[in-house]
Protein backbone atom coordinates (compact mmCIF):
# COMPACT_ATOMS: atom_id res chain seq x y z
CA UNK A 1 0.00 0.00 0.00
CA UNK A 2 1.28 3.50 -0.87
CA UNK A 3 -0.24 6.83 0.17
CA UNK A 4 0.45 10.09 -1.10
CA UNK A 5 -0.25 13.86 -0.16
CA UNK A 6 -2.30 14.84 -3.02
CA UNK A 7 -5.33 16.22 -2.54
CA UNK A 8 -9.18 14.74 -3.59
CA UNK A 9 -10.08 16.52 -6.68
CA UNK A 10 -13.91 18.00 -6.24
CA UNK A 11 -15.04 16.58 -9.52
CA UNK A 12 -13.73 13.13 -8.63
CA UNK A 13 -16.01 13.95 -5.48
CA UNK A 14 -19.29 15.26 -7.43
CA UNK A 15 -18.87 12.12 -10.03
CA UNK A 16 -19.90 9.60 -7.57
CA UNK A 17 -23.63 8.59 -7.41
CA UNK A 18 -25.49 10.89 -4.41
CA UNK A 19 -22.56 13.38 -4.22
CA UNK A 20 -23.54 15.22 -6.96
CA UNK A 21 -25.28 17.87 -5.38
CA UNK A 22 -23.98 17.57 -1.96
CA UNK A 23 -23.16 21.58 -0.51
CA UNK A 24 -19.22 23.35 -0.67
CA UNK A 25 -18.95 22.66 3.14
CA UNK A 26 -19.44 18.90 2.85
CA UNK A 27 -16.89 18.98 -0.38
CA UNK A 28 -14.33 20.76 1.23
CA UNK A 29 -14.39 18.51 4.73
CA UNK A 30 -14.07 15.39 2.13
CA UNK A 31 -11.04 17.04 0.28
CA UNK A 32 -9.66 17.93 3.53
CA UNK A 33 -9.84 14.47 5.49
CA UNK A 34 -8.94 12.48 2.37
CA UNK A 35 -6.16 10.45 1.49
CA UNK A 36 -5.23 9.25 -1.81
CA UNK A 37 -3.47 5.21 -1.38
CA UNK A 38 -2.29 2.43 -4.12
CA UNK A 39 -3.39 -1.34 -3.37
CA UNK A 40 -1.73 -4.26 -5.79
CA UNK A 41 -3.69 -6.11 -7.73
CA UNK A 42 -5.03 -9.07 -5.35
CA UNK A 43 -4.58 -7.15 -2.10
CA UNK A 44 -7.25 -7.49 0.33
CA UNK A 45 -8.16 -4.52 1.74
CA UNK A 46 -10.58 -5.46 4.52
CA UNK A 47 -12.48 -8.75 5.29
CA UNK A 48 -16.36 -9.80 6.14
CA UNK A 49 -17.16 -8.43 9.85
CA UNK A 50 -13.98 -6.40 10.02
CA UNK A 51 -14.77 -2.90 12.13
CA UNK A 52 -16.06 0.00 9.46
CA UNK A 53 -13.63 2.29 10.20
CA UNK A 54 -12.67 3.66 6.65
CA UNK A 55 -14.75 4.62 3.28
CA UNK A 56 -13.00 4.02 -0.08
CA UNK A 57 -13.71 6.12 -2.99
CA UNK A 58 -12.73 4.71 -6.01
CA UNK A 59 -10.45 6.68 -8.44
CA UNK A 60 -8.77 3.54 -10.78
CA UNK A 61 -9.33 0.09 -10.93
CA UNK A 62 -12.03 -2.14 -9.80
CA UNK A 63 -12.80 -4.30 -6.07
CA UNK A 64 -15.16 -7.06 -5.92
CA UNK A 65 -17.04 -7.35 -2.65
CA UNK A 66 -17.66 -11.30 -2.02
CA UNK A 67 -19.12 -13.40 1.15
CA UNK A 68 -18.18 -16.91 1.65
CA UNK A 69 -20.91 -19.44 1.22
CA UNK A 70 -21.58 -22.63 3.90
CA UNK A 71 -20.23 -25.02 1.04
CA UNK A 72 -17.40 -22.81 0.92
CA UNK A 73 -17.41 -20.55 -2.47
CA UNK A 74 -17.51 -17.12 -3.08
CA UNK A 75 -20.80 -15.39 -3.45
CA UNK A 76 -20.51 -12.29 -5.36
CA UNK A 77 -21.96 -9.00 -3.84
CA UNK A 78 -20.62 -6.13 -6.11
CA UNK A 79 -18.14 -5.67 -8.53
CA UNK A 80 -17.04 -2.04 -7.96
CA UNK A 81 -15.26 0.79 -10.16
CA UNK A 82 -14.06 4.18 -10.50
CA UNK A 83 -16.37 7.02 -9.18
CA UNK A 84 -18.42 4.67 -6.85
CA UNK A 85 -17.83 3.92 -3.25
CA UNK A 86 -17.32 0.76 -0.79
CA UNK A 87 -17.37 0.12 2.91
CA UNK A 88 -20.25 3.42 3.27
CA UNK A 89 -22.97 1.41 4.16
CA UNK A 90 -21.31 0.04 7.33
CA UNK A 91 -19.98 2.91 8.67
CA UNK A 92 -23.24 4.53 8.55
CA UNK A 93 -25.33 1.86 9.45
CA UNK A 94 -22.91 1.01 12.83
CA UNK A 95 -22.64 -2.63 11.67
CA UNK A 96 -19.06 -4.66 10.64
CA UNK A 97 -18.43 -4.42 6.58
CA UNK A 98 -20.70 -6.93 5.64
CA UNK A 99 -18.50 -8.58 2.69
CA UNK A 100 -15.10 -8.75 2.16
CA UNK A 101 -13.13 -6.30 -0.53
CA UNK A 102 -10.12 -7.47 -3.06
CA UNK A 103 -8.63 -5.36 -5.27
CA UNK A 104 -9.15 -7.34 -8.93
CA UNK A 105 -6.26 -4.89 -10.63
CA UNK A 106 -3.95 -2.02 -9.77
CA UNK A 107 -6.25 0.30 -6.96
CA UNK A 108 -6.15 3.85 -6.48
CA UNK A 109 -8.33 4.92 -3.91
CA UNK A 110 -9.09 7.62 -1.87
CA UNK A 111 -9.74 6.52 2.31
CA UNK A 112 -11.82 8.40 4.51
CA UNK A 113 -12.43 7.86 8.07
CA UNK A 114 -15.46 6.89 9.05
CA UNK A 115 -15.87 9.63 11.62
CA UNK A 116 -15.51 12.37 8.96
CA UNK A 117 -18.60 10.49 7.23
CA UNK A 118 -20.45 10.33 10.60
CA UNK A 119 -19.88 13.96 11.31
CA UNK A 120 -21.15 14.78 7.47
CA UNK A 121 -24.69 13.32 7.99
CA UNK A 122 -25.70 16.38 10.23
CA UNK A 123 -24.78 18.44 6.57
CA UNK A 124 -28.69 18.43 4.82
CA UNK A 125 -27.02 18.42 1.43
CA UNK A 126 -24.95 15.33 2.62
CA UNK A 127 -27.20 13.55 4.17
CA UNK A 128 -29.65 13.52 1.31
CA UNK A 129 -27.43 12.72 -0.93
CA UNK A 130 -26.26 9.21 1.03
CA UNK A 131 -30.49 8.89 1.41
CA UNK A 132 -30.51 8.58 -2.60
CA UNK A 133 -27.33 6.11 -2.54
CA UNK A 134 -28.72 4.01 -0.41
CA UNK A 135 -31.93 3.73 -1.99
CA UNK A 136 -31.03 2.75 -5.26
CA UNK A 137 -28.49 0.25 -3.61
CA UNK A 138 -31.62 -1.20 -1.88
CA UNK A 139 -33.26 -1.58 -5.66
CA UNK A 140 -29.83 -2.61 -6.41
CA UNK A 141 -29.57 -5.90 -4.32
CA UNK A 142 -33.15 -6.48 -4.77
CA UNK A 143 -32.89 -6.98 -8.15
CA UNK A 144 -30.17 -9.16 -7.60
CA UNK A 145 -31.69 -11.53 -4.97
CA UNK A 146 -34.51 -11.72 -8.12
CA UNK A 147 -31.85 -12.62 -10.01
CA UNK A 148 -30.56 -15.39 -8.23
CA UNK A 149 -34.18 -17.07 -7.00
CA UNK A 150 -36.15 -16.60 -9.97
CA UNK A 151 -34.10 -16.59 -12.76
CA UNK A 152 -32.19 -19.05 -14.51
CA UNK A 153 -28.05 -19.04 -15.46
CA UNK A 154 -28.76 -17.72 -19.08
CA UNK A 155 -30.92 -14.89 -17.95
CA UNK A 156 -28.16 -14.09 -15.02
CA UNK A 157 -25.84 -13.79 -17.58
CA UNK A 158 -27.49 -11.70 -20.10
CA UNK A 159 -28.50 -9.53 -17.33
CA UNK A 160 -25.08 -8.78 -16.26
CA UNK A 161 -23.38 -8.64 -18.98
CA UNK A 162 -25.85 -5.77 -20.34
CA UNK A 163 -24.99 -3.51 -17.13
CA UNK A 164 -21.25 -3.76 -18.87
CA UNK A 165 -22.02 -3.20 -22.83
CA UNK A 166 -20.62 -0.66 -24.47
CA UNK A 167 -21.17 0.69 -28.31
CA UNK A 168 -18.33 0.22 -30.16
CA UNK A 169 -18.08 0.03 -34.08
CA UNK A 170 -21.16 -0.55 -34.45
CA UNK A 171 -22.30 -3.38 -31.85
CA UNK A 172 -22.96 -4.13 -28.59
CA UNK A 173 -20.06 -5.62 -26.82
CA UNK A 174 -18.64 -6.18 -23.68
CA UNK A 175 -15.27 -6.15 -22.66
CA UNK A 176 -13.32 -8.54 -21.08
CA UNK A 177 -10.95 -7.74 -18.64
CA UNK A 178 -7.70 -9.30 -17.10
CA UNK A 179 -10.18 -10.51 -14.35
CA UNK A 180 -12.96 -11.65 -15.82
CA UNK A 181 -12.00 -15.20 -16.56
CA UNK A 182 -15.10 -18.06 -16.61
CA UNK A 183 -14.34 -18.87 -12.62
CA UNK A 184 -14.69 -15.41 -11.89
CA UNK A 185 -17.88 -14.93 -13.88
CA UNK A 186 -19.19 -18.12 -12.86
CA UNK A 187 -18.98 -16.92 -8.77
CA UNK A 188 -20.45 -13.94 -9.91
CA UNK A 189 -23.43 -15.60 -10.98
CA UNK A 190 -23.70 -17.74 -8.55
CA UNK A 191 -22.75 -20.91 -10.57
CA UNK A 192 -20.21 -23.41 -11.82
CA UNK A 193 -17.60 -23.11 -14.55
CA UNK A 194 -19.27 -25.87 -16.18
CA UNK A 195 -22.90 -24.99 -16.22
CA UNK A 196 -21.63 -21.35 -17.24
CA UNK A 197 -19.49 -22.49 -20.35
CA UNK A 198 -22.74 -24.33 -21.23
CA UNK A 199 -24.86 -21.14 -21.32
CA UNK A 200 -22.22 -19.35 -23.24
CA UNK A 201 -22.00 -22.01 -25.93
CA UNK A 202 -25.93 -22.19 -26.29
CA UNK A 203 -25.75 -18.25 -26.82
CA UNK A 204 -22.91 -18.76 -29.48
CA UNK A 205 -24.95 -21.66 -31.47
CA UNK A 206 -28.10 -19.44 -31.34
CA UNK A 207 -26.49 -16.86 -32.90
CA UNK A 208 -26.73 -14.11 -30.02
CA UNK A 209 -23.60 -13.58 -29.10
CA UNK A 210 -19.52 -14.72 -29.82
CA UNK A 211 -16.98 -14.66 -26.97
CA UNK A 212 -13.77 -13.35 -28.24
CA UNK A 213 -10.90 -13.25 -25.88
CA UNK A 214 -10.82 -9.79 -25.09
CA UNK A 215 -15.15 -8.91 -25.49
CA UNK A 216 -18.36 -10.50 -25.77
CA UNK A 217 -19.86 -9.47 -28.75
CA UNK A 218 -24.23 -9.12 -28.91
CA UNK A 219 -25.06 -10.68 -32.37
CA UNK A 220 -28.80 -10.28 -32.11
CA UNK A 221 -29.49 -7.49 -29.60
CA UNK A 222 -33.53 -8.08 -29.48
CA UNK A 223 -33.07 -11.41 -28.92
CA UNK A 224 -30.39 -11.11 -25.88
CA UNK A 225 -32.91 -8.81 -24.27
CA UNK A 226 -35.66 -11.00 -24.85
CA UNK A 227 -33.94 -14.12 -23.65
CA UNK A 228 -32.47 -11.35 -20.07
CA UNK A 229 -36.58 -10.38 -20.15
CA UNK A 230 -35.12 -7.39 -20.26
CA UNK A 231 -37.64 -6.22 -23.68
Amino acid sequence: MKETTALLNEALIRSVMGWEEIGPCAVQELKNKAWKTNYPKGKLIYLEDDPPDYVYLIEEGWVKATRLRRDGREQWMRVIGKRDLFGEVAVVAGTNYPASVMALEDLTTWIIRGDVIKSLISDPTFASGMARRASRQVLQFARLAEDLSLKNIEQRLVTTLIQYAEYQNGAWQVPRREWTTFDEMAARLGTVRDVLGRSLRTLEKEEVIRVEKQKIIILDTNRFLEIGGLS
